[in-house]
């Protein structure tokens, strides 16, 4: 069970902090609920059941953990998608999941992708773009809380320390 003041990844909300734990006011079960704000929307709350087992809820990675994965980006190889149609639902998946290796792995993926497009003279696909901002934007919260920095800060942040082990 999670702590007030706990950091965790909570599903498709991404990075929260515990602000309660307790029985909700306006029901009469004794069930226990989490009260969480996303460290992206302060204004938000979210309330989800302790035992609560339909979600993905983890800790965020520890700093340790977040600079490990940052230090194997470079090598971090292709997302294996069987064909263009199946792409979206393992983008989903993986969205689902809230494993950052495979966000990152997606991350990198979709940039290849957009890259080779734009090389060819093509456009960017519009699911390309959707996806990339979604799986950016999960990761990129829970590197910026396990590193205690601004979000802002992380791509400069990833950029640097890739740069440095050349």
């Amino acid at each position: 069970m999670f702590k007030v003041g706990d950091y965790i990844v909570c599903g498709h909300n991404g990075v929260c902090k515990v602000e309660k734990i307790g029985t909700l006011e306006a029901s009469s079960s004794d069930r226990m609920f989490y009260t969480l704000t996303p460290v992206d929307d302060r204004n938000a709350q979210i309330f989800t059941p302790v035992d609560n087992n339909k979600m993905i809820m983890r800790y965020v990675m520890t700093k340790d953990e977040a600079l490990d994965l940052i230090d194997s980006m470079k090598t971090l190889g292709d997302l294996a998608i069987p064909s263009e149609k199946k792409k979206e639902e393992a983008y989903k998946k993986i969205l689902k999941s809230c494993d950052p290796k495979e966000l990152a792995q997606m991350i990198k993926t979709i940039y290849k992708h957009r890259q080779s497009r734009r090389l060819s003279g093509k456009k960017e696909m519009v699911s390309d773009a959707k996806y990339y901002k979604l799986a950016k934007k999960q990761l990129y919260n829970e590197l910026a809380a396990a590193l205690v920095m601004d979000i802002e800060n992380v791509s400069g942040f990833i950029h640097q320390r890739i740069e440095s082990e050349i």
